[in-house]
């Protein structure tokens, strides 16, 4: 297939910074004819040309002759590590001349016309040292750059992740967005930012099923959902922070409990916001309310709380003495209208849903989480505020004298319908800016980028073309060609398949439930001081063992190898390829997160004082020091 413009695209340990111009000893493209010998005055001249960095490829072959190569200098200190922004300075400073890192430099430059950028996700640094068997081509050309000393051989660089919970498309949104210097205007918000939501995304064709965004029951039990012992299975204890469900009621499926349905069965997305008040017994429901996936409002009630109010907290809830006076709707008769309104099939929208559903005494298997889609860039526990999304994403205020119930479900729908139009990794961690085809164009510079359609829809801008592939083979074999083309300058290779396969190991072993099983509380309780801490931390070795063992990442990493290598073997003379590593094993990451988060505050003993403190005499937690360097 040709390359095309993106719109016309169907539907469809750190990281290792590796840069190398390609080998001499490769076949090479003929340079310009040179010209005569040159008088010592003007070779002077033309030399000092190049040293400033103002000169051409035609004046580098005159000087240096027909053999002239490009070579690397890497400048990096010992413990120092290049960031992601570093890396695309170095690319832009290749191809369109902007500021000098201070981190690298390239003899001749002049010489490069063409970069190749290897996105490898997931790529195991860890084998270079302990495995070089599994990465025979990497290793290879780092070997040879390290043997040469010549500066046309791989040089190994670690980058930092921008955090240690990123996702490959935040990390490809990094190296691809340049970030804008000056002040966001109005005008240069992009092409959802300040539009009235209504306008553009309340109806029209979705590229991705809401079903998608629904919360697993791992991320249920992770945030305190409401869950039944059927169908959802029910944390085992109290440590998941899952509350006690005795009493609570779960919507049916359609044609269930008798009550014939309304038409909101056909509406496949409700959000949902609840405001409380503070009785003697903690938070109780004042007021529930439910809209549309258009914004319609389809519910609304206050209601009058089973117990005396003692604060009405009428800066947050927006509920006051005077709204409740003569309310006399209970809890049960809102639960009933809510169950003949939302069957099981809905999915129920909202922020910080598990806060709702509990006031409600409700359980709800499809629920979407707009503090969970939006993930914060510290990674769990932290969650973003509705009122700081919507500052962000949809360009309006709210909550501005107080929370208003109507106004809070708007939003949360909203956030969820532009998931729903622009992908999956919409939201995930984007920083404002331009892309880099665009200043390359800019620079009368052509790229090609080969990747999946949300990088290319976004990415491929200006005069790059995309090359839409399904999978890393694809990528690989239709890169050769451009790497080849003369008339490309910039080429963007993306393999994602490596990264899949760790990212479904990393799920399948660490299991942090299980986990916290195998710690026993009467072994680590009898065994003495950092026990407990000490079990986890040979847990978490073995685990980190088998990942890197395991026969699928092992096959797709030896796959990744060959083919970094065929590309590299087909650049032309004074290419540079530099391959980046991605951000690492980031669902191991937040697994342990996760992981650190439940032991913390746990004594080994499983118990807990009346005021939520440690008992007297046990260790003040499973998680140690030593487990603390897994996180490193």
């Amino acid at each position: 297939d040709e390359a095309r413009p993106a719109e016309e695209l169907e539907e469809g340990e750190l990281a290792t910074t590796a840069m190398a111009p390609a080998d001499s000893k490769r076949k090479r493209q003929e340079p310009p004819n040179t010209p005569p010998a040159l008088k010592r005055g003007k070779l002077k001249k033309l030399r000092k040309k190049l040293e400033q960095g103002r000169g051409t490829a035609q004046d580098c072959y005159a000087v240096y002759g027909d053999q002239a190569v490009a070579s690397i200098d890497v400048r990096v200190s010992e413990g120092r590590r290049i960031r992601v922004r570093d890396v695309q300075s170095f690319l832009l400073w290749l191809l369109a001349g902007t500021g000098a890192p201070n981190w690298v430099g390239v003899r001749n430059k002049v010489l490069v016309e063409k970069v190749v950028v290897v996105f490898a996700s997931g790529f195991l640094v860890s084998a270079l040292d302990g495995k070089p068997e599994l990465v025979p081509n990497v290793s290879r050309i780092l070997g040879a750059g390290a043997e040469g000393g010549d500066g046309t051989g791989f040089h190994r660089v670690e980058s930092l992740a921008l955090n240690s919970s990123i996702t490959p498309s935040s990390t490809v949104n990094a190296l691809l967005t340049v970030p804008n210097r000056k002040k966001k205007t109005a005008a240069d918000a992009g092409d959802f930012m300040g539009k009235p939501y209504s306008d553009d995304f309340a109806s029209g064709k979705l590229s991705v099923p809401a079903r998608q965004y629904a919360l697993t029951a791992q991320q249920m039990r992770n945030n305190g959902y409401p869950m039944a012992d059927s169908g959802m299975e029910a944390a085992a204890s109290s440590g998941a922070g899952v509350p006690n469900v005795e009493g609570f009621r779960s919507t049916a499926r359609e044609g269930e409990g008798g009550d014939a349905k309304s038409a909101l069965c056909c509406e496949r997305l409700v959000a949902m916001d609840c405001e409380m008040c503070h009785t003697k017994l903690g938070p109780e429901l004042t007021r529930v309310t439910l809209v549309g996936d258009t914004g319609e409002v389809i519910f609304d009630r206050l209601v009058k709380p089973e117990n005396e109010i003692l604060n009405y907290v009428t800066e947050f809830s927006g509920i006051t003495p005077e709204m409740l006076e003569n309310v006399t709707t209970t809890l049960k008769e809102v639960q009933d209208e809510i169950l003949a309104l939302v069957d099981a099939d809905t999915f129920l929208v909202g922020h910080s849903l598990e806060n709702d559903l509990v006031a409600l005494k409700l359980m709800h298997a499809n629920c979407i989480d707009t503090a969970l889609l939006y993930p914060h860039n510290k990674g769990p526990p932290f969650k973003f505020s509705l009122k700081s999304l919507a500052e962000r994403y949809l360009s309006k205020q709210i909550q501005v004298s107080g929370h208003n119930p109507i106004e809070d479900a708007r939003t949360a729908m909203e956030l969820l319908r532009l998931k729903l139009h622009f992908g999956p990794g919409f939201g995930e961690f984007e920083n404002d800016g331009v892309s880099i085809c665009k200043i390359l164009s800019g620079h009368k510079r052509c790229a090609t980028l080969l990747d999946r359609p949300e990088t290319l829809r976004k990415h491929a801008v200006g005069s790059a073309s995309a090359v839409l592939c399904r999978t890393d083979e694809e990528v690989c074999k239709r890169s050769l060609n451009e790497c080849k083309s003369s008339s490309v300058n910039f080429v963007w290779c993306n393999f994602t398949e490596l990264y899949s396969r760790i990212d479904e190991a990393t799920k399948a072993s660490v299991d942090v439930d299980a986990i916290l099983d195998s710690i026993s509380p009467q072994n680590t309780a009898t065994a003495g001081e950092g026990a407990g801490g000490s079990s986890i931390a040979e847990v978490l070795a073995n685990k980190q063992k088998d990942l890197e063992s395991c026969s699928e990442v092992v096959e797709e990493l030896r796959a990744l190898d060959d083919r970094i290598g065929r590309i590299h073997d087909s650049l032309p003379r004074n290419a540079a390829l530099v391959v980046v590593s991605g951000q690492g094993n980031t669902p191991y990451v937040r697994a342990l997160q996760h992981l650190r988060w439940r032991c913390r505050g746990v004594s080994r003993g499983g118990q807990k004082d009346a005021e939520g403190g440690q008992d007297e005499g046990q260790p003040t937690s499973l998680w140690d020091a030593k487990c603390e360097e897994h996180m490193l």
